[in-house]
């Protein structure tokens, strides 16, 4: 430690001599202006030589700090050299802090090395957790911030976030409603075997959102969804088979569809299987069963059930007509959301029609024959009840007349289907029973177009204000 003073004593005479030499040299006008700058860094450079030989980081910068402009050459070696030995020192304070138990014991004379604490890391999500965050983000109607987590998951390549995206473009939720770029993602939902995209992709092609309309198409992707046991896949191969979309219509198919879906939870399956039943698609009518399926998703909170059911108890329907049901029910189909029962609501009712629940009800003399005259001839009976309702009604009697088309109705659905309930309608229209008479037309329309050709039908859709 002495012999490091004297060293230092000895430089800095060394150093304060040849400045020294310098300043005289220049009074005496012996010297240039370029030879006293080089004595003068000469002096500096010994003096760093001397200083750049310890571990004294201190010194070494002090000394950088006193070298003067002139001698810029040696200050950038100087402060390169300092840097290097920086560098040299953080090496190996790496390598002790990794062999901590072979590190030596620090000089008692050594600085404390300046410490800064490291950025804690970011924060890595599975993607699992991307979803989750996302689904929370979603439920608060956060659509931008579910776009943002779903956006990181989706580009790792997790599927339940590519449906996620897509379902925001599909719908315009915290972006632009972009029906390709929906496409784009559900696709690559759905070529990993994610149920919900390859469901929402068949619909586009029902729709024809971004894609022309191809029934084959949504049929393919909608059968993909239902081999996963997907509700709401099956829901729509049963409306698909009910409505003739793309094939033939099939009432049988429809109801397997229907069944299949309300076993994994779908309530609108119900309430499908209930219009079925309580209008004769396909299937006998059968009021008794059409108002259990209604009751089901009904007391599930299904608006559009709930107005079923309310029309079942206003028109008598396999039960007996009960205004206080049928109104309480309109009401809750009106706040949640169907215009049909709120306009049921703001009409005034007649009283119910007594209408059969069945053809155990109908009369057995039709047309003054026994109906076992007809030799059980379903078509037959049928036929003749139907003339029995339009004679009644031209008569007057649109009571008896909406009950013989009912008869009508239940003896052949096939080939009455339509006229019936037609002829019923007619009848509801004359007992100013707007609401009856306007369910019944669009039964008998969905049966056969033709009926919106009917003077009176389309007397009654102008008086209704609808388009027909």
């Amino acid at each position: 430690m002495r012999a490091m003073r004297t060293a230092d004593r000895s430089a800095r005479t060394d150093v304060l001599a040849l400045a020294a030499l310098a300043v005289v040299m220049a009074s005496a006008g012996q010297a240039s202006a370029e030879t006293q700058a080089a004595l003068m860094c000469r002096a500096y450079e010994h003096r760093w030589e001397v200083v750049s030989g310890g571990s004294d980081r201190t010194a070494m910068g002090r000394v950088i700090d006193l070298i003067p402009p002139a001698c810029a050459d040696l200050r950038a070696r100087a402060e390169a050299r300092l840097r290097d030995i920086e560098a040299e020192r953080r090496r190996a304070m790496a390598v002790e802090r990794a062999a901590p138990a072979s590190r030596p014991a620090a000089p008692a004379y050594a600085p404390a090395p300046a410490y800064a604490p490291a950025p804690p890391p970011a924060p890595v999500f599975t993607n699992a957790e991307l979803d989750r965050k996302a689904g929370d983000a979603y439920a608060r109607r956060d659509f931008v911030a579910a776009q943002s987590w779903w956006r990181m998951a989706a580009d790792r390549g997790d599927a339940e976030a590519q449906f996620g995206l897509g379902r925001l473009y599909d719908l315009g939720e915290g972006v632009s409603l972009d029906y390709a770029a929906a496409q784009s993602w559900y696709r690559k939902a759905a070529a990993q075997g994610n149920a919900n995209a390859q469901n929402n992709l068949g619909t586009q092609f029902v729709q024809g959102h971004g894609v022309a309309q191809d029934y084959a198409e949504a049929s393919r992707w909608y059968r993909l969804a239902a081999q996963q046991g997907l509700a709401i896949a099956e829901l729509n191969l049963g409306r698909m088979a009910e409505k003739g979309m793309g094939q033939p219509n099939d009432s049988a198919a429809a109801m397997q569809w229907y069944r299949r879906a309300f076993d994994h939870g779908n309530v609108s399956a119900a309430e499908r299987l209930g219009v079925m039943l309580h209008d004769g698609v396909g299937v006998a009518v059968n009021y008794g069963d059409a108002q259990k399926w209604f009751r089901i998703a009904a007391d599930h909170g299904l608006p559009q059930a709930q107005y079923d059911l309310g029309f079942v108890y206003a028109h008598g329907d396999g039960v007996a007509p009960d205004f206080g049901a049928a109104r309480a029910w309109m009401q809750r189909a009106a706040d949640g959301g169907v215009a049909e029962a709120r306009a049921w609501l703001a009409e005034p009712h007649p009283q119910p029609l007594r209408l059969p629940t069945g053809d155990q009800d109908c009369p057995n003399i039709v047309r003054g024959f026994d109906r076992l005259m007809f030799g059980g001839d379903r078509e037959m009976i049928a036929s003749a009840y139907f003339e029995k309702s339009n004679k009644e009604h031209t008569a007057g009697d649109n009571d008896q007349s909406a009950f013989d088309a009912t008869c009508s109705l239940f003896m052949d659905p096939v080939h009455y289907g339509a006229i019936a309930y037609s002829q019923r309608a007619l009848a509801r229209y004359d007992r100013n029973d707007p609401a009856g008479a306007l369910a019944d037309l669009r039964q008998a329309i969905r049966l056969d177009p033709n009926v919106r050709q009917y003077r009176w039908v389309k007397q009654a859709f102008a008086r209704w204000g609808i388009d027909n």
